[in-house]
Order: C-alpha cells, then structure tokens, then sequence
C-alpha cells in the first residue's frame, strides 16, 4: 500500500473518530440540559383571555419546576375537565418553556335546568360555563328530554343560515313538535328533526310570503299563515 493511501486511511480515520467524539458529547450535553432544566415561563394560548388564570391554576406546573417531572397527558386530561375546554394541549418550547393550547367549546345555545343557566355545544352536550348568565345572541332551547334536546339541535342546524342569527328560541315539547321563534315574533313550525334540508329549502321559498307563522313540517305540503 502506498504511503499516500495510508495517510488518507489515518486521516479518514481520525476524522470520524474526532467525529464521534463530537456528536456524543453534544448527546451528553443535550441529555444532561435537558434532566437539569427548569421551567422559566408557562404561556397559555385561548381565545377567552378570562380563563388563562383558570388553566394556570388547574394546570398546576410551577415556574421552577424540572420540565422532565412533567406529565403531558396527565395535564392534558385535568385541563380538559373544565366545562369550557374542548382540548387541550400542553408542549415544550426548547429549552425551558411550557405551551398550553386550548380550544374552547362554542356554545350555539343556552337552556334553564333548576334555575342554572346550561349551554348547549355543537356536538349537542350540555355543560355550565358557571357565568350564571346566557350569551348575547344565542337561543334558549326549551326541551321536555334530551332526546327532544338533540332533536332540537339537529333541526338548529339544519335551519337557513341566512336567517340563523335571527332565532331567540328553539322549542320542543314532542319529537314532532319542533318550532322555532325569530326576534321578528315569527314562528317556524318544524315538525321533526327529519328531512330537515328540504325544510330548509321549502322555508326559505316561504318566506318570500309575508306571514306570522311558516309550517314546513310536512315539507311537501307547506303552510302559511297571515
């Protein structure tokens, strides 16, 4: 072997061994960084300024805390047992910074049940925001049982968006019996929570037609009255 491809073996060599060297001291130095840091600052990411403090507190991570003592999923979990949190989640921003993203349940309506005011989601759950007030500009929905309540929420959703924003109040007192009341003082018997995007349809047809009351319970026969 010649002496110039003998040198270029040693100098190969000598370069992944200092390599080596290299990249296990930056593991070292990352493993050792890592199991040594702290918790310099927590920042919370909502929509509802209002309930950062809320989420701190329930969180329970303290400024100082060895990041490698935290559990995510654990935090994760309490997080979401407030009744306005739909998600939740908790990372770390290198070096020593925790992240808690929080995505908040939006209510499409309120309802009465011994004198507490609930809100009604988008999925159809109930929960109490614990404001003890309704939200400006949703419906109070009034129904004898919680299958007449997702009922009610089924026909809500299939109800025209152009005038969805009008409605004050969504009520149910049999699964046939669905209406609804717009700010207007019109009335939308409903009927059922069935066939609700032709009723959809046929009710906006409808009200071209200036009434008090729009039936469209049975869609294919509606009524109106003066």
């Amino acid at each position: 072997m010649s002496r110039e491809k003998r040198f270029s073996k040693t100098i190969i060599w000598m370069f992944t061994l200092l390599l080596v060297t290299v990249l296990a001291a930056v593991i070292v130095w990352i493993v050792q960084t890592s199991s040594a840091a702290t918790v310099s600052s927590i920042e919370v990411q909502v929509s509802d300024q209002s309930l950062r403090k809320p989420i701190e507190q329930v969180a329970g991570i303290e400024i100082g805390e060895r990041i490698t003592d935290i559990n995510y999923l654990a935090v994760e979990a309490k997080i979401t047992q407030l009744p306005q949190v739909r998600s939740a989640s908790v990372v770390r921003r290198w070096p020593d910074r925790i992240v808690i993203s929080v995505d908040l349940r939006e209510p499409i309506g309120w309802l009465s049940r011994d004198n507490i005011i609930l809100y009604l989601d988008s999925t159809g759950e109930i929960y109490d925001p614990k404001v003890g007030i309704a939200k400006p500009g949703i419906p109070q929905f009034r129904a004898n049982s919680d299958r007449l309540l997702m009922d009610s929420t089924t026909a809500y959703f299939d109800f025209p968006n152009s005038i969805k924003k009008q409605i004050i109040e969504v009520s149910a007192s049999t699964q046939s019996n669905i209406r609804f009341i717009l700010s207007s003082g019109i009335t939308v018997v409903w009927g059922s929570s069935e066939r609700g995007s032709r009723k959809s349809e046929v009710l906006q047809v409808l009200l071209q037609r200036k009434a008090k009351i729009y039936d469209v319970s049975a869609p294919d026969l509606p009524t109106i009255r003066l």
